[in-house]
């Protein structure tokens, strides 16, 4: 399954960029707070990462897990080792181990172990599956908490090229940084990965709908909504990499209680975004 856009897919929501404070006697001086772009761009990007990291485990070792009461270790992600438990009633588990640390195509070190519970055969549509961490890090960053993913629909006759509808849920789901700071996030997203029915990546898209709400390492709360559903498209990483090229998301946080709306375009290959707030528009390109 087109593993390289996989590896990140999703990524959607990956730039809900959290404004934090603005100064409240001046929108005309309102700037982002870089720490909570950061938190909110981590949390996404790691959330989504592990979530195609179990769908590219679960692609490429199908025709193993349709074999019922056996363990195996395999080969996993970035070189990693995979064990799969299987049993009778349908069930299993895979714990991807990355040991003392493996560097993988991101250029990143993951260590510790990201553990998935399932039921039901792979890519069918009674699938469930929910992953948690034992001691996993990514660089310097610690992940914990837990995500269920639900294969909803889906349309096509082979997997390969099927439209699949997924159901994802994040709770308690948290970064702890070198400094001691924690970042949490939970959220409730459709996401809709669109093969276009070809082997050909640069056709592939997804789209992102739900909402998220989470607390920023300084503290701060919000909540986020796409307000209208968000795009990637594998056509516009060479030239925008993972930034959405559409959609729009308006974000609240809880210190000031202004809506800041995320505007990602109208699908042009770039990674500039608009934000409002209030009656104040600018212009931001994302890095």
């Amino acid at each position: 399954m087109k593993k390289d856009f996989l590896k990140v897919a999703s990524l959607a929501l990956a730039l809900n960029i959290l404004f934090a404070s603005c100064q409240k006697e001046n929108e005309k001086t309102a700037q982002p707070q870089e720490v909570a772009v950061e938190d909110n761009v981590s949390m996404e990007s790691e959330s989504d990462d592990i979530v195609s990291m179990s769908d590219e485990f679960m692609a490429g070792n199908y025709s193993n897990m349709r074999v019922s009461g056996e363990n195996a270790t395999v080969a996993g992600p970035c070189s990693s080792t995979a064990e799969i438990t299987r049993h009778g009633d349908g069930t299993g588990k895979i714990v991807i181990d990355f040991g003392t640390g493996k560097s993988c195509e991101d250029g990143r070190m993951h260590k510790g172990k990201v553990i998935i519970d399932y039921s039901g055969k792979p890519y069918t549509g009674d699938h469930t599956r929910k992953i948690t961490f034992d001691n996993y890090y990514v660089n310097d960053i610690k992940i914990e908490g837990e995500k269920t993913v639900k294969i909803d629909k889906i349309e096509g006759t082979s997997f390969e090229h099927a439209k699949i509808t997924y159901r994802i849920a994040a709770k308690g789901f948290k970064l702890k940084f070198k400094d001691g700071k924690t970042a949490e996030w939970n959220s409730e997203r459709v996401r809709i990965y669109d093969p276009k029915g070809t082997h050909d990546r640069a056709d592939d898209e997804i789209t992102i709908a739900g909402s998220a709400s989470g607390t920023n390492r300084n503290g701060i709360q919000y909540a986020a909504i796409v307000t209208n559903p968000i795009m990637l498209k594998a056509s516009c990483l060479k030239t925008s990499g993972w930034v959405p090229v559409s959609g729009v998301l308006t974000i609240t946080p809880s210190d000031d209680k202004k809506e800041r709306i995320v505007n990602y375009g109208t699908g042009t290959c770039d990674r500039v975004v608009t934000v409002t707030v209030g009656s104040i528009s600018r212009e931001m390109t994302i890095k």
